[in-house]
Parts: structure tokens; sequence; C-alpha cells
């Protein structure tokens, strides 16, 4: 009786071998996307701001393979006399504008030539899909105050593969 129970647990645990359930799981891989500070213009410089008319600059994410994501970081690179006066929104894939608050923000160094860096966390909410065409735009809140420069921008979006 007891050599067939040992042959029956053993033809079970052989047809059970091909279902592939000893297969140990494959870990999840982190992940960066985005792209660097660049120039607003996409040359040397960048866009004086007004209170007119808000100035807006795209960008492009190129596929990459982030299926769960972590983090989202916002690079501002701004000459402004008070940035807590700018209105800036990032836009997505989400189809609705994600306010930036800068109310807060404290200066993280310099950028580029000609500017003061701003890196700001975003919620992960912000993200439609993330190889997207991205846009951000920045507004003086100051009525006619024309001294605000938006020199550049970058966008980083960390996850796991």
């Amino acid at each position: 009786m007891t050599a067939q129970r040992l042959l029956t647990f053993l033809a079970f645990a052989i047809a059970l071998s091909g279902c592939g359930g000893g297969s140990s799981p494959t870990a999840a891989v982190p992940q960066t996307c985005g792209f660097p500070m660049v120039y607003a213009d996409g040359g040397t410089s960048g866009y004086a701001v007004g209170t007119t008319a808000a100035v807006s600059v795209p960008k492009t994410i190129t596929p990459c393979g982030i299926t769960q994501v972590q983090s989202v970081s916002l690079g501002l690179c701004v000459t402004p006399a008070d940035v807590s006066e700018l209105k800036v929104q990032l836009l997505g894939s989400s189809g609705s504008p994600t306010t930036v608050s800068l109310a807060s923000a404290a200066p993280s160094g310099s950028c580029l030539l000609t500017g003061t860096l701003y890196n700001l966390s975003l919620p992960t909410s912000a993200l439609g899909s993330i190889t997207n065409s991205w846009r951000l735009s920045v507004e003086d809140t100051r009525p006619g105050y024309t001294s605000s420069y938006f020199v550049g921008w970058s966008l980083e979006v960390k996850g796991l593969q």
C-alpha cells in the first residue's frame, strides 16, 4: 500500500512539473525615462514670459518599458524675480493640465547658462501614457510684469519595467 501511494505521488508530481509551477517569478527591473534639461527654444536660449499669453514648449519622451510609475520629476529653469508669480502647467496624454505649484519651491542650483533650477516632484496621476508628447506652459501672473524668462525644462519618470 505504501509503494502504491509513492507511485501515485510521483505520477502526480511529474504531471505538475510540466505546468511551470516550479519556476521563480521574474523580478521587476528599475527603469528611468524622460528627457534632459534643454533650452526652451530648442537652441541656445529661452522665451520671455509675459502676462498676456503663456509660453508653451513641447517635448517628447521616446518609448520606454515602464509599466509601474513610481515618481515623476520636473526640472524648471527660469530667471524670474519671484517664482510664486508664475503659473506653470504640464500637459500630457491625460488630456487635462497639471498645475505645478512653485509657491514654496526652493532653488536647487543653476541651469544651462542663465537660469535658476527648480526641481519639483509631481503626482504620478499627472501621467497618462509615459511615451508621449508633453507640453509645459509658463505664464507670469503679475500684471504688467515682463521680466520673467523661461529658459528650459526637463522631465524624468522612474518606475518598474
